[in-house]
């Protein structure tokens, strides 16, 4: 049953007969299964934003994969960990976990982990102000990729180095690594990779002064957003496209767009971005010579 209903993305139903199988192998002291279904049941409590309760999976089941012998699996509990602590702006226990998933990955010569953990590293060192290790790690993720022949893995590299690029002011070489992206996530259709790159290059030139082309980008970022359902990502794309019109002197559009994206933001309960928002809209009044009543 917990096969079933994780088979069918029904995270309720998992939860609850996984608990219940998760007792039954600690009774019977099924050390190896306790330890799997315990990693099993983190994974579905992150993806469910249950973080107090996957965190404690997690550290329950590095003990029994390590009585176990189960070193990958104790390296994917550790990248697990990495991510909760990252979600939560803890970088240096994020580091921490991080580059103990690594140090396993190499040992059991897991390629691919290897390439995940550097590419995780290398974002919390960009979150702790280390570009040149933020550089120097998503690069080791790429050439990892492209051994192995990981297109999307490549293509996140590409990202990523963008990503790092743009935070030094090297705006020229973060859209070079972004087009990449954007060209392989293109050829393999991955269309959640394809939306990123389109809402990056629409950074890089906002921060150039080419408002013209960013709204470009933004509107193919916005496009794919409405496509796949992605409220979030709609009502970012909403004010990311009246920023930018702002800019371009299309005030009163650019007021239409901002109140699409708080809407959104208010309908999905996304305080941070319904600030945002409110801020947004306030600027645009202010050039209109109107007070917001909002």
């Amino acid at each position: 049953m917990f096969k079933v209903y994780c088979s069918v993305s029904d995270h309720t139903n998992a939860l609850a007969c996984g608990r219940k199988l998760l007792a039954i192998h600690q009774e019977c002291s099924d050390t190896v299964q306790e330890g799997m279904l315990s990693l099993a049941l983190a994974q579905i409590c992150q993806r469910q934003s249950m973080y107090a309760e996957a965190k404690d999976l997690y550290e329950r089941a590095i003990p029994l994969m390590r009585t176990t012998g189960k070193r990958r699996e104790e390296a994917i509990t550790y990248g697990g960990l990495g991510n909760l602590f990252e979600y939560a702006g803890e970088y240096v226990k994020a580091k921490q976990y991080y580059e103990k998933a690594l140090a396993i990955s190499k040992e059991t010569d897991n390629r691919k982990g290897e390439a995940t953990y550097y590419g995780n590293l290398g974002t919390v060192f960009s979150y702790l102000s280390e570009s040149a290790k933020a550089k120097e790690y998503h690069e080791k993720a790429l050439a990892i990729n492209i051994e192995i022949g990981d297109r999307k893995g490549e293509a996140t590299g590409y990202g990523n180095l963008g990503t790092v690029f743009r935070a030094l002011g090297e705006y020229i070489k973060a859209k070079e690594f972004y087009q990449k992206a954007l060209a392989i996530s293109i050829e393999i259709s991955h269309r959640a990779l394809e939306k990123a790159q389109y809402g990056n290059l629409g950074n890089v030139f906002y921060s150039l002064g080419e408002y013209v082309k960013a709204k470009e980008f933004y509107e193919k970022e916005l496009a794919i957003s409405i496509e796949m359902g992605d409220r979030e990502g709609e009502a970012k794309g909403y004010g990311n496209l009246g920023t930018v019109i702002q800019y371009i002197g299309e005030h009163v559009k650019a007021k239409g767009y901002h109140e699409k994206a708080l809407a959104i933001s208010i309908e999905i309960g996304d305080r941070t971005n319904e600030a945002t928002s409110y801020g947004n809209l306030g600027i645009v009044f202010r050039s209109l010579g109107l007070i917001y009543q909002g």
